[in-house]
């Protein structure tokens, strides 16, 4: 055991003590490291997974739910919006914890008519519990688009 002198200014952090002004007199001989292999583990289940809303329309429109016992860590993805002719509107990826309330996962892109747009997920990883929702909320529509799909890379683990 190694014994402590005086105060070790940000030492209590360091070891996680907080015992009221006191300090530990010892500490171990030795300070095991630890290897978060998480990642690793994550990576060996990952897969790639795409839903559609039939008929999209104006506000959310469900693509992918979580399957009850699941939790997904949503690494990348995606929406994609087809506009037909005269068909416009404004799109954004979003997200409903648990069925809940909405959650913007991107910026609200505008569609032109005969148009392709895809709308990237720039901000992850996502944790998902069972029962959330992922879709794209649409406003501002003229016409009826096309098609609406949500793609993501997910890492699916049973919960």
């Amino acid at each position: 055991m190694s014994i402590l002198h005086g105060f070790p200014k940000g030492l209590l952090s360091l070891v996680g003590s907080q015992a009221f002004g006191t300090n530990p007199k010892q500490l171990g001989d030795v300070v095991a490291p630890t290897i978060d292999l998480r990642d690793l583990y994550l990576l060996s289940v990952q897969s790639s997974i795409a839903g559609s809303a039939a008929a999209p329309a104006a506000g959310f429109n469900l693509c992918l739910t979580v399957p009850e016992g699941n939790v997904w860590r949503i690494l990348a993805g995606g929406g994609i919006i087809v506009n037909g002719a005269g068909v416009t509107g404004d799109w954004g990826l979003t997200i409903k914890p648990g069925g809940g309330s909405e959650v913007p996962l991107t910026s609200v892109i505008a569609t032109a008519a005969n148009q392709v747009r895809f709308l990237p997920l720039t901000n992850g990883p996502i944790w998902a519990s069972a029962g959330t929702q992922i879709g794209l909320n649409g406003s501002a529509l003229v016409g009826v688009p096309g098609s609406c799909t949500v793609s993501l890379v997910i890492s699916g683990v049973r919960a």
